[in-house]
């Protein structure tokens, strides 16, 4: 037992090397794309919102994460049936009752028309590009609530993340998949709750053309012991944000009432590079708005001349 206690140290450790390292560092500013009145929100409030993933407008994507996970675990175990049933047992009952992310999306591109089409309120709306610098890991933990930014992997039916972590935990101990439970369950509570916060970074290939990273907070509740893992819930940042029904299609199959984001990822107007606006709005227009939304929001003139308000230049019908 020692033998596999002092393994899962070692690969908890290891894991959260993996983790640290492959937090995404982009090269080049990340635009979030939003609609005028989520624009307003952002600068007023100088916070991005991320979503509830199940209440996102495609809550499948979390679900293709989870198949290409399971069907890594029934590859990777082949011949030990209790392992493998426990782990997939343990995996979408964490998913069903315990499972939670929030999520932002960005793009490399500031006008970018899949980007425009996907989440740009149809070419209506605004791109805000964020400097590289505001999603260095642990230079803005505090800003952004230590939030954790993935480049988007879009894969049919396999993942190189995951088949990396689960080589991690071959190389710490090679027989894992040999042993019986339960003394093997302090070695996979690790290598669980690291596939588990990779989730929101697996999309179907059908969704390529968005070039998408993602901004997460994932968390997983543990009811035995009433606490979430491997942070508490900012609580104290969650809003219920609530839908006017007046503008939604009574016949709309995926209508929500209202929609759980927190509202923790804190930022500052110089954290800004360009606002774009969208290729189907008055540009002049647009540009005034956004203009006094940031000085009512007290930005200096000469902070605001250090923000490029851009018209977009992509054709749009």
């Amino acid at each position: 037992m020692s033998t596999i206690k002092e393994s899962a140290e070692k690969l908890n450790l290891k894991l959260k090397e993996y983790l640290d390292k492959n937090q995404a560092a982009p090269k080049t500013p990340l635009c979030h794309y939003t609609t005028f009145s989520g624009l307003t929100s952002i600068l007023q409030d100088k916070n991005l919102w991320l979503t509830d993933h199940k209440f996102l407008n495609d809550p499948s994507e979390i679900e293709h994460g989870k198949l290409i996970i399971l069907n890594h675990i029934k590859n990777h175990i082949p011949n030990n049936k209790q392992l493998s049933r426990f782990m997939i047992f343990f995996f979408n009952d964490i998913i069903t009752r315990g499972y939670k992310t929030f999520i932002t999306s960005f793009c490399k591109e500031g006008d970018y028309l899949p980007a425009w089409r996907y989440y740009g309120n149809d070419g209506a709306g605004f791109s805000i590009g964020f400097k590289k610098e505001y999603f260095t890991p642990n230079q803005n933990a505090e800003k952004r609530s230590a939030a954790m930014l993935f480049e988007v992997e879009y894969e049919e039916n396999s993942s190189s993340q995951v088949k990396e972590i689960f080589e991690i935990a071959d190389s710490e101990l090679s027989t894992w998949t040999t042993f019986n439970m339960p003394e093997i369950e302090p070695f996979l509570d690790a290598l669980m709750a690291t596939l588990l916060t990779i989730i929101p970074s697996i999309k179907h290939p059908d969704y390529r053309a968005e070039q998408e990273w993602r901004l997460c907070i994932p968390r997983i509740y543990f009811e035995n012991e009433n606490r979430w893992r491997p942070y508490d819930l900012p609580i104290e940042d969650l809003i219920i944000d609530k839908a006017d029904s007046t503008k939604i299609p009574p016949f709309l199959k995926t209508f929500k009432p209202s929609v759980p984001r927190l509202a923790s990822n804190r930022f500052c107007y110089s954290d800004i590079q360009t606002i774009c606006v969208g290729p189907r709005l008055d540009f002049i227009t647009a540009k005034i708005s956004i203009e006094k939304i940031l000085l009512d929001g007290g930005i200096s003139e000469s902070e605001l001349r250090n923000i490029s308000i851009l018209k977009s230049t992509r054709p749009y019908q």
